[in-house]
């Protein structure tokens, strides 16, 4: 994923200034002051591609460094679409550590909740020593002992598998240290645990499959031990008024959450613990109404996958970021989407504040 696609607001500012005036972007200023130099690299000389590369991967692998992007992005991206062109959505899902994102990004939380999301995640061991780095839950359930770091161990990863799912959850019986973590389509999942065993997996279903760029480890049962702090780290004080809110689906339950403050804990520390069924999560929505889909995430990904899980269903798919397309080319196409589909919005950001020309006599 080339680092230009991961930061899909890079350009939002100077195309759209007057989200510096939002009260959401004094949330996102700690966060984004963080994450700053990955995106924005300085060096005296023209970075190489190979250089561009290695910032991809590192980033990749540092999933705090991951959360705080994907909240700046979809924040922004979301502010732009809610608070200059005026589009209102009715639904809204989140993939992964999405949910946390869609939340924040669609307002529910107080204001400052994005601030103490951030600083709760900097603070816990979760993404430090749990589930990243020494691994040590998975250390855990796997009764192995802890260490304080990362000792070089080839522990765990994760695997991309094109297969139909059913067959790759019968593969992996046998073994007791490799989970089927997402289904992102009806032949593509993600597999993870033991490097070597998730191999043998993908050796006897004779399918392609390779390693995924990140080796955190997320919804498998290996991590059922840090549900209750995931849960405190995503319960936060709500808003005072969310009477006639978008409804927020969460794969916890594969419908809409109720918008109280421990039960949306509760639901996003459910979602990271447990496997993702993309394919029920997307129809679910789309029997439930929906049929235009906007993706504020990068690389548009997930929109890839919600087309492919809705083939052969009237629906339409609008991505704010594309690799290899500009960001303002990608605005401008999916307005045009929208606009088609009789979506109401409001296109005079795009004009600016110049006035109509007098008549001609």
């Amino acid at each position: 994923m080339p680092l230009a696609a991961i930061w899909a607001g890079a350009r939002s500012f100077r195309l759209f200034p007057e989200i510096f005036n939002l009260p959401l972007l004094e949330q996102l200023r700690e966060p984004l002051g963080r994450i700053d130099r990955m995106f924005y690299p300085r060096s005296l000389t023209g970075l190489s591609k190979r250089d561009l590369e290695a910032l991809d991967l590192q980033l990749m692998a540092d999933p705090i460094m991951m959360f705080e992007s994907e909240i700046g992005c979809s924040g922004i991206t979301t502010a732009v679409l809610e608070d200059c062109f005026k589009i209102q959505p009715h639904m809204a899902f989140g993939y992964s550590l999405g949910e946390t994102s869609m939340m924040l990004a669609q307002r529910v939380f107080e204001d400052k909740s994005m601030g103490q999301v951030s600083a709760q995640v900097l603070q816990s061991p979760l993404f430090h020593e749990r589930l990243a780095g020494a691994k040590n839950a998975v250390r855990d359930y796997w009764g192995m002992p802890q260490v304080a770091e990362d000792n070089g161990q080839d522990l765990w990863s994760n695997f991309v598998v094109v297969a139909a799912a059913e067959k790759v959850r019968a593969a992996i019986v046998p073994f007791d240290r490799v989970y089927l973590t997402q289904i992102n389509t009806a032949n593509e999942v993600v597999i993870a645990g033991d490097p070597g065993l998730c191999q043998q997996v993908i050796d006897a279903l004779g399918c392609q499959g390779f390693r995924a760029p990140f080796n955190y480890v997320m919804h498998c049962q290996a991590m059922a031990s840090e549900h209750a702090e995931l849960a405190q780290m995503n319960t936060m004080p709500l808003k005072s008024n969310l009477a006639g809110h978008a409804k927020l689906y969460s794969t916890a339950t594969y419908e809409p959450m109720d918008l109280e403050s421990q039960r949306i804990g509760e639901a996003i520390a459910t979602n990271l613990c447990n496997p993702i069924d993309l394919p029920r999560l997307v129809n679910q929505v789309y029997n439930d109404g929906a049929r235009i889909f906007v993706e504020v995430g990068a690389g548009s990904t997930c929109g890839r996958w919600i087309s492919t899980n809705l083939a052969g269903k009237p629906h339409m798919v609008a991505s704010l970021n594309r690799r290899g397309t500009d960001d303002q080319v990608s605005v401008v196409q999916a307005l045009a989407k929208l606009v088609s589909h009789r979506v109401p919005l409001d296109l005079m950001p795009l004009y600016g504040d110049v006035d109509a020309p007098e008549p001609k006599r």
